[in-house]
């Protein structure tokens, strides 16, 4: 068990030392909860635009909503619009890890791109 702990803060100390990986990492989920509440907050901010209103819009929905009212049909439009993006996560994180400790293994912080080339396309 105490193997696994080892490998565990190795992977997590390599993944705070490459900016990419922490952004993917810390950044991105706060990001895709950041842009859906950015949006209700706009939403509900806003006036009327023109001739078009709230209203329409909770008319025509009016089957997927059910019993909400137009304030809670809209949040309801918004976050399943934005669903996708949260499955996404916790296949883009794992990937990100992975697919740094695989190329950052293989890479010392001072090689260049014309020493990238010079690997071998084989591991033995």
């Amino acid at each position: 068990m105490n193997k696994i702990f080892t490998l565990i803060k190795k992977e997590w100390s390599e993944v705070f030392k490459n900016r990419i990986v922490l952004f993917s990492v810390a950044f991105l989920p706060v990001i895709f909860s950041a842009i859906p509440l950015a949006i209700l907050y706009a939403i509900n901010t806003s006036g009327d635009v023109g001739n078009f209103s709230m209203e329409e819009l909770y008319s025509q929905m009016s089957n997927l909503c059910g019993e909400l009212n137009v304030v809670e049909c809209n949040q309801y439009v918004i976050i399943t619009q934005f669903m996708p993006l949260f499955l996404m996560m916790p296949v883009i994180i794992p990937i990100t890890i992975a697919s740094y400790s695989i190329v950052g293994e293989k890479l010392p912080a001072h090689w260049n791109l014309c020493s990238l080339r010079q690997l071998p396309l084989q591991s033995y």
